[in-house]
């Protein structure tokens, strides 16, 4: 994301009420050898500052050590804005809620939390950032772009997903993507987007059948989470998809700078 913006100069102002920890959002695997934890979501709508957060409320203690708050202006950032607005993400949007992606193209203004964080030996940053979009939300908000996780939401179904059960769900918090094979359309690509959101390499499986998709997801999501609850999974691991009766051997491979994953990931193939 390339949106250039000034440092939103808000007030934020907070309960006195405190926001405790939940049991929730620890990492009981945790392992060093990750990486720093990138937060980005773009949230726009129609805002008064300053803005608002309470502790007890929104369950925040403000963005994490890393990440910060920044302010855009859909006539200063006309260019950056609509780059937000093409691609298969957005065009799912439209045809889930066309109504709230109407509103959301001409949308006045906007707050992004955007950055990286190394405070990640609890989930808490997350947590934190959860909070900090509710609050964005409840003060004129439209939706919710997640820009790690691919996927646009409305506001009642940030605060179902996200916002009311408290804790992560490694379902919502990332992307599976599945493309065809180039040279064989028999076979598929399938990978994580997202998780560089926890500071882990995305998991990445060559030579998929389309029958096998099942037994995939369950093997992405199931070694994903144990991600986002600390553990990292590294070069040359072997992992197994029982399902399939499979030992896999994954590569770590340095992503950084490859649009599918903007992010390190762990490939392995099939067959």
């Amino acid at each position: 994301m390339s949106i250039q913006k000034c440092l939103l100069s808000l007030t934020l102002l907070l309960s006195v009420f405190g926001c405790s920890a939940s049991s929730n959002w620890s990492r009981p695997k945790f392992e060093s050898g990750g990486t720093e934890a990138r937060i980005a979501y773009f949230i726009p709508g129609t805002y008064t500052f300053p803005l608002v957060m309470s502790r007890s409320k929104h369950r925040t203690e403000g963005p994490p050590p890393g990440v910060k708050i920044v302010e855009g202006h859909r006539e200063k950032d006309l260019k950056d804005w609509d780059e937000l607005f093409t691609g298969f993400v957005t065009r799912d949007f439209e045809k889930r809620d066309k109504l709230t992606f109407e509103k959301v193209k001409v949308a006045p203004n906007a707050i992004t939390l955007f950055g990286e964080t190394d405070d990640t030996k609890s989930l808490e940053y997350l947590r934190n950032s959860i909070g900090v979009v509710q609050a964005a939300l409840d003060a004129g908000g439209i939706a919710v772009y997640d820009l790690e996780g691919y996927r646009w939401y409305t506001p009642s179904e940030w605060k179902e997903k996200f916002f009311e059960p408290d804790k992560p769900k490694i379902q919502d918090q990332i992307y599976l993507l599945v493309n065809p094979n180039d040279d064989d359309p028999s076979l598929f690509y399938a990978h994580t987007q997202g998780m560089r959101k926890f500071g882990r390499a995305d998991l990445a499986l060559k030579n998929v059948r389309e029958n096998e998709f099942p037994a995939i997801e369950n093997f992405l999501f199931s070694n994903s989470d144990d991600q986002m609850r600390g553990k990292v999974i590294k070069d040359g691991a072997k992992l197994k998809i029982h399902e399939l009766g499979k030992e896999l051997t994954f590569k770590f491979i340095d992503g950084d700078n490859d649009p599918l994953f903007n992010n390190k990931y762990l490939e392995a193939s099939v067959r």
